[in-house]
């Protein structure tokens, strides 16, 4: 069963690890939010868009896109709602009271290399699994197969008490939610968490893991977006 899917895209003002990340010029021509926006429009499988903001830059830059695609819905978020101190519990209040459809995909514009390819993937995968019973709820991850320690030198990931150090692809495997997406029933959203207890993990590889937050991050990012993308229409 294809299940109708609200799309949840919370941008705010006020970041302060990377100034004006949401709105600032990433590509030749876009931000975040606008490169975001332009992969969910192309984004077969998704039924509405929200973006809720409380930044007016956010607004204008989202508003360009209203005349291309009635899907897309702009919430002026309470600046309450937009600080460091708005919990995770809070922004899912916010955004099951907003949704129109009974499955979520909660995204970010800071997985610049996660696109619509990736959401048609993610969400025909999600049909398939959640309608078998197979799983509750989706989220993105970074594989980690290597050597983990904890604060004392512990391998955290190795229970062979034989061998202290075996190769890599011995070790057990962790996952890393690197926040591109989270996809579940309003539901689950509405018990205040994002995972359920039987999530899909969607493995995301090499750009596709990359996550801004840091002023370097940016600026990698925008390297690597210029090689992948940029050069091609040069």
């Amino acid at each position: 069963m294809n299940h109708k899917i609200s799309v949840f895209l919370p941008v705010r003002s006020g970041s302060t690890r990377v100034i004006n990340k949401n709105t600032k010029l990433f590509s030749n021509d876009s931000s975040l939010l606008q490169i975001k926006l332009q992969q969910l429009i192309k984004t077969s499988t998704i039924d509405e868009i929200i973006v809720s903001t409380n930044c007016n830059i956010c607004l204008n830059q989202a508003q360009d896109f209203l005349l291309k695609d009635s899907r897309i819905k702009l919430i002026k978020r309470s600046d309450e709602l937009a600080n460091g101190k708005t919990t995770v519990k809070q922004m899912l209040t916010h955004m099951c009271k907003l949704v129109s459809y009974d499955h979520i995909l909660y995204t970010h514009v800071t997985s610049p290399f996660i696109n619509n390819y990736h959401f048609d993937d993610a969400i025909t995968k999600y049909n398939k699994l959640i309608d078998n019973n197979n799983i509750d709820s989706m989220i993105s991850v970074n594989k980690i197969q290597n050597f983990i320690l904890d604060k004392k030198g512990n391998l955290i990931n190795n229970k062979i008490s034989e061998n202290k150090w075996p190769n890599t692809q011995d070790l057990d495997v962790l996952y890393e939610m690197n926040h591109a997406f989270y996809l579940a029933s309003k539901k689950l959203f509405q018990t205040g968490d994002r995972v359920g207890k039987n999530p899909f993990y969607y493995e995301c590889v090499g750009t596709e893991r990359i996550d801004i937050d840091w002023e370097d991050d940016f600026t990698f990012a925008q390297k690597v977006y210029k090689l992948l993308y940029e050069s091609k229409k040069q």
